[in-house]
């Protein structure tokens, strides 16, 4: 792939416009949204390469025709729409506390923020949180939007939608290879709101539950701009 990612760096390097994208931050963006990935993955990028595609863009006039047509700052305004330190996904921002709270005090933090403790709607959209959140310890894990505070058993998100059976990643082996204690496990004195972060790197599904308690970092999610 490294030559293929030379290929696609090097004309944009020598016209420049890799240096705009780069100084706008918009190729941050394209890097912690996941669209490069995406390009990468669906094969995208080498259609670009092999069909003359990238050559053609740089050859008629780029970046000076992007520049004068408002196309940069338009991609630029796209890549902004969320505030210093949120994170854009489809559509959402997300920020990644680094400061500890209870699970409640999170949600009120979320909510003076803009946003609310991340709902998790699709697989697309924890393949993107738990890659940010990676491979903690269970002391550095985050709290996201989901709770079976008001009847044991019966998980309930932010919005007060009960959690899906086509969205639920629980951590099965508790952390573990195999384990007795499948995640969510209400391990005593009572375990009524969820986490994720331990093996979130290695596994998709990372959830645990966890004493609402505890002072732990979390996930804020909120629209993005002009969405």
């Amino acid at each position: 792939m490294w030559p293929r990612m030379i290929q696609w760096f090097k004309p944009l390097l020598d016209s420049g416009l890799l240096n705009h994208w780069i100084d706008s931050g918009l190729l941050n963006h394209w890097i912690d949204s996941g669209q490069l990935n995406h390009w990468i993955d669906s094969g995208l990028l080498n259609h670009w390469i092999d069909s003359g595609q990238l050559n053609h863009w740089i050859d008629s006039g780029p970046p000076n025709h992007w520049i004068d047509s408002g196309l940069l700052n338009h991609w630029i305004d796209s890549a902004t729409r969320c505030a210093s330190g949120w994170k854009f996904y489809n559509g959402s921002c997300y920020h990644f506390s680094e400061d500890k709270l209870t699970w409640e005090q999170s949600q009120y933090a979320c909510i003076r923020e803009g946003g609310h403790l991340v709902i998790i709607e699709s697989q697309q959209e924890q393949d993107f949180i738990r890659m940010k959140v990676g491979n903690t310890e269970v002391k550095n894990s985050y709290w996201i939007g989901m709770t079976d505070i008001k009847e044991e058993g019966v998980w309930v998100w932010m919005d007060n939608t009960t959690l899906s059976n086509n969205t639920k990643y629980w951590d099965l082996n508790n952390g573990t290879d195999v384990s007795a204690f499948p995640e969510p496990n209400n391990w005593p004195p009572g375990e009524d709101c969820a986490q994720m972060g331990w093996r979130c790197s290695v596994q998709i599904s990372c959830w645990f539950d966890l004493g609402c308690d505890i002072p732990s970092k979390r996930i804020c999610e909120s629209r993005a701009a002009n969405y």
